[in-house]
């Protein structure tokens, strides 16, 4: 008669060997971010869009061709 090796069905998956888990793994901590990280684009994250200086910027920009046109 045979011996069959019942221990991988009956043992919970980190006690099996051979099946590459691996117990007691430390965890990783997840990097808290920051209010006001800095993104790829360079803006950052927590300040709306400021688009007063720009529409001024364009708006003198068209005054002043109304004027040189005039």
């Amino acid at each position: 008669m045979k011996f069959v090796d019942l221990a991988p069905s009956i043992l919970p998956p980190h006690r099996r060997t051979g099946t590459g888990a691996t117990p007691n793994q430390p965890k990783k901590k997840k990097k808290k971010k920051k209010k006001n990280e800095v993104t790829n684009s360079g803006e950052r994250k927590g300040d709306p869009i400021d688009f007063v200086p720009l529409i001024q910027c364009i708006y003198t920009h068209f005054v002043a061709k109304l004027l040189e046109s005039a």
